[in-house]
């Protein structure tokens, strides 16, 4: 006899083998995809006890560019700042837009973002987005400054520092070194100020001296323009205070003072009452002086042209 066939179990078929090779695959896959995120994190933690004190910020903002006019506006072009490229606190690692742009520097280190929009049909509007990255530092990291830091210790249009009122009210504030001094102005400017309220036209440190009134932008002249007649060099930044991400507002735009003293740059705000603290929640856009020129002129926060072409930042 024959022996019987021994038994060969069970064969799966085709459509079987290919759901086991399947869910091997997504298997696979899925467990790839834990590990590479395991190790991104493990990095991240890495990276962070490496940069102690450094945070990352997001800063984002807005314009809407309109055509006012029932004809095609050609050759528009929209101007606004970046944040500084490099403070004593910033650092810019990325600039992102809605739209290509040129960008430009000037001496102080300001970068100008340029947007040619060329044509806009009648009535129409654009909308520009720039979105930027920054690295914060918690401790304000000493800086060079080169040639004595002559620029900020010279007079300049709104800052009359040669003034005799001036220097006179600069001497009764001296102290035993720059620091104090810096801190003695600061008080004294801080008192002798009254805010008005947002003043559309700049009246500059004489008259914030004389009037003992202004915005901020007249408690940063004065305080600058005695700085600078005491000797301490001494800069004005415009900006934004900001703890976390933020979505700029045309209304937030802040004024302050920065001075140098033992080779770092220090914020001195006598309008919030601040002096050499909260560094890092002031986010400086561009560095205000007469030294160099660059396409915004004197606009703070944007230009645009173009005929008809009107433009506001978005809130």
């Amino acid at each position: 006899m024959r022996p019987a066939p021994r038994s060969r179990g069970f064969v799966p078929d085709r459509k079987t083998i290919r759901m086991n090779q399947k869910f091997i695959w997504i298997f696979v896959a899925t467990l790839l995809l834990v590990i590479v995120a395991i190790w991104s994190a493990n990095r991240q933690v890495q990276k962070n006890a490496d940069s102690p004190g450094k945070s990352s910020r997001q800063i984002r903002y807005s314009f809407t560019v309109k055509n006012t006019t029932n004809s095609t506006a050609e050759d528009v072009s929209l101007w606004t700042y970046a944040p500084v490229g490099k403070t004593a606190r910033q650092t810019l690692k990325t600039i992102k837009s809605s739209h290509p742009y040129h960008l430009t520097r000037d001496c102080y280190g300001n970068r100008v973002l340029y947007f040619p929009l060329e044509n806009i049909a009648p009535f129409a509007s654009k909308i520009i987005t720039v979105k930027t990255d920054l690295l914060i530092t918690q401790k304000p990291a000493k800086t060079a400054c080169p040639d004595g830091c002559r620029e900020f210790l010279q007079q300049e249009f709104r800052v009359q520092s040669r003034h005799p009122a001036i220097k006179a009210r600069a001497s009764s504030l001296k102290r035993a070194d720059r620091l104090a001094t810096a801190e003695a102005i600061y008080k004294w400017v801080s008192s002798h100020m009254e805010y008005s309220g947002y003043v559309k036209q700049q009246q500059g440190a004489l008259y914030a001296l004389t009037r003992g009134t202004g915005d901020c932008t007249e408690y940063m002249d004065l305080f600058a323009a005695l700085c600078r007649a005491a000797g301490i060099p001494c800069r004005r930044v415009g900006g934004y205070i900001c703890e976390r991400n933020t979505v700029l507002q045309p209304s937030g735009y802040h004024n302050w003072a920065e001075i140098y003293v033992n080779g770092q740059w220090r914020v001195a705000d006598p309008w919030n009452r601040v002096f050499m603290e909260k560094d890092s929640v002031y986010i400086a856009l561009h560095i205000i002086g007469d030294q160099c020129a660059n396409p915004m002129k004197n606009h703070n926060l944007f230009r645009v042209c173009g005929q008809g072409i009107k433009a506001e930042m978005n809130s």
